[in-house]
């Protein structure tokens, strides 16, 4: 009895545990990237990776600039890649039927502060 209720709490704080950035998202959902990761969309023959940053030109907090900046990510559509940008053109890429757009980026800049490519996250939808 004793073994059955250390592994029953065992499991229950396993399956607790789980995130739910881990699941794939459905269409026109709201969902978060991040930097390396691969989400496929539900029910789609879509997949999308966070490649890489092309630039982050973000004002930093902080600071005063006569230009917000912009953040550029790189996105791996299955063979593709495709570059999106915050501020500037493109915002949204099309690619067969689908719009994926960059919603927001994190972390935002901080003067004296650098950021690893690996703490950075991204918000996208992908619609039809």
């Amino acid at each position: 009895m004793k073994y059955f209720t250390i592994t029953f709490i065992f499991l229950i704080l396993f399956f607790c545990s789980k995130s739910t950035d881990s699941f794939d998202p459905n269409l026109g959902e709201e969902f978060f990237l991040k930097y390396g990761e691969t989400k496929q969309i539900q029910g789609e023959n879509l997949s999308l990776k966070f490649l890489n940053i092309g630039d982050d030109s973000r004002c930093p907090l902080g600071t005063v600039c006569r230009w917000e900046g912009n953040f550029e990510i790189i996105l791996k559509i299955f063979d593709q890649d495709f570059s999106v940008n915050t501020n500037l053109d493109p915002k949204v890429i099309y690619y067969n039927n689908f719009n994926i757009r960059l919603v927001s980026a994190s972390p935002y800049p901080e003067s004296n502060k650098i950021i690893n490519k690996e703490d950075y996250t991204i918000q996208l939808v992908v619609t039809k």
